[in-house]
């Protein structure tokens, strides 16, 4: 049986929360999902970030957006026409810092450096998510983490590696699993077990989200991202407010203050917020 968002201290803080996404832009955009924007998320006060992960040759959990490294590096050279995993992490260090990324730390010292935040983790590939279990068990962070996917296969994969001891959050931003009052989408949750859903906020009716979250699942809004001409196409202050407009649980951003801002007017006591 499915347990309740809130039996789960990641959890525990009542909504709305804010959550900059890939760690936020305090730091510089081009660092996003690196040490420096998580600090720099956690010196403005959030608890909760956002991140992805993948895995490398040596099984190492990186932190890194997969699509991040097929644009600024694997499709480069001929020689880096291959998978991110078959690539070993010191080499995918190397190549990203030679393009002048941010280095991507390991998932395991994210968690142990920053042992305050709340972490919603996204493993991007399958083979991703075995280094990633082996990262939460070794810091023993179950209860700061949100394992959360586009793939079924693997909330469930991560979930029985971690003894089902760590939140799951299934991730959605098509409109057609929301069209009839939510028949498919009900299947998935049910079959994933899962207890939050991360969608796009204008896919989802305020009458369906209370519905959700009435049967125990905490609805997060996340904004599509942009062209890169136009990275703001979706991430807008319109976005912020009116996610926070629908009753949703929570909501990521990669505008950390705006989105404080914008939480704090509406909820000055906010705990998501550390002052």
């Amino acid at each position: 049986m499915r347990r309740r968002a809130e039996d789960y201290p990641f959890f525990d803080i009542p909504g709305p929360i804010a959550i900059a996404h890939r760690g936020g832009n305090l730091a510089g955009m081009e660092n996003q999902n690196t040490m420096e924007a998580f600090e720099s998320a956690q010196k403005a006060g959030l608890v909760y970030v956002e991140t992805d992960v993948v895995s490398s040759k040596d099984e190492k959990a990186i932190v890194l957006h997969i699509l991040d490294w097929w644009i600024d590096a694997w499709l480069s050279k001929e020689e880096w026409r291959r998978p991110i995993q078959r690539q070993t992490h010191s080499n995918i260090i190397k190549r990203l810092v030679d393009k002048g990324r941010g280095e991507p730390p390991l998932l395991e010292q994210a968690l142990s450096d920053l042992p305050n935040l709340r972490f919603f983790i996204d493993p991007k590939t399958d083979r991703a998510v075995e280094p990633v279990a082996n990262a939460i068990k070794s810091q023993r962070a179950e209860d700061r983490v949100c394992i959360g996917s586009f793939n079924s296969r693997r909330i469930l994969h991560a979930a029985e590696l971690l003894d089902h001891k760590v939140s799951t959050s299934f991730l959605k931003h098509r409109a057609f699993l929301l069209r009839k009052a939510g028949v498919r989408l009900e299947r998935i949750l049910e079959n994933t077990e899962v207890n939050s859903l991360q969608i796009v906020h204008n896919l989802i009716q305020k009458a369906t989200v209370e519905q959700l979250q009435e049967s125990g699942i905490k609805v997060i809004a996340w904004p599509k991202k942009g062209h890169p001409e136009e990275p703001r196409a979706y991430d807008t202050p319109e976005y912020i407010e009116a996610a926070l407009d629908a009753g949703l649980h929570g909501l990521m951003s990669d505008h950390t203050e705006e989105m404080k801002k914008a939480v704090l007017t509406r909820d000055p006591d906010n705990r998501s917020i550390r002052r």
